[in-house]
C-alpha cells in the first residue's frame, strides 16, 4: 500500500527539493519521479504538496527534503503492517494507517533509550480476561543523518547489537520485545511502531 510524504509551506516562495529514495507516482502538478531521482517544487504558505510512493512495500526512509525556507513535513502509509511481509499473500487482516510529522535533522542523536509499549495481552488479563500471554515485538528504525553514516552499537544481542550505516539516509531496522539503549559515534533517528 502507498506511503506518502506531505509538505506544508509556511511562507510564500519556498523552493524545496526532494531526493527521493521511493518511485513518486504522478499526478496533477507532480512529475512521476523515479527511486533516486530529485523532485523540486515552489510552496506558497499553506500550499500542500502530498507525494505517494509508487511500489509495494515502498516508503521514503532515507529521502532528503531541503528548503530554502521553513516547511512542514510529515510522512505515513495507508495502511502498514508491524510486522512487516514481504508480500501481500501473507499478510494479515487489517493494517493500520500511519502518520507523523517529522522531526527536523538538527534534533538527531548520538544516545537512545528505546522504550516498548506495555505487553497489551499481560493488561487484558490482568483486567480479568482469560487469555494467554505472548511476547510482544515493536520495531525501531535508525536512520543516519549525515554524509559519513554511523557506527553503532546496541545493548540487543546477536546481529542487532553493532550496526554500520554507509551514509546519509543509510537505514536499519530493528526489533525487541524489552527496552535496549542505542550508541552512535554520529547523529541518528530513532523511530518506533508498535505492533497490530
Amino acid at each position: 500500500l502507498r506511503a506518502f510524504l506531505t509538505l506544508v509551506g509556511t511562507r510564500d516562495g519556498t523552493h524545496v527539493t526532494v531526493k527521493t529514495q521511493a518511485r513518486i507516482l504522478g499526478g496533477g502538478p507532480i512529475p512521476a519521479t523515479e527511486a533516486g531521482g530529485e523532485l523540486t517544487l515552489t510552496l506558497d504558505a499553506f500550499d500542500v504538496a502530498n507525494l505517494e510512493t509508487d511500489d509495494f512495500n515502498a516508503d521514503f526512509t532515507g529521502s532528503i527534503v531541503s528548503a530554502d525556507g521553513p516547511v512542514v513535513a510529515f510522512s505515513g502509509s495507508e495502511a502498514s503492517d508491524a510486522p512487516y511481509y514481504d508480500n501481500l499473500t501473507d499478510r494479515s487482516c487489517c493494517a493500520d494507517h500511519l502518520e507523523e510529522q517529522l522531526d527536523h535533522v538538527r534534533t538527531a542523536g548520538q544516545h537512545f533509550v528505546a522504550t516498548v509499549s506495555p505487553n497489551r495481552g499481560r493488561a487484558i488479563k490482568a483486567a480479568g480476561a482469560d487469555i494467554g500471554i505472548q511476547e510482544q515485538t515493536e520495531y525501531f528504525r535508525v536512520i543516519a543523518t549525515t554524509e559519513r553514516g554511523a557506527h553503532i552499537t546496541t545493548s540487543l544481542d546477536g546481529k542487532q547489537q553493532k550496526l554500520t550505516l554507509k551514509g546519509l539516509g543509510d537505514f536499519a531496522n530493528l526489533s525487541s520485545a524489552h527496552h535496549f539503549t542505542l550508541d552512535s559515534d554520529a547523529p541518528v533517528a530513532l523511530s518506533s511502531v508498535s505492533p497490530r
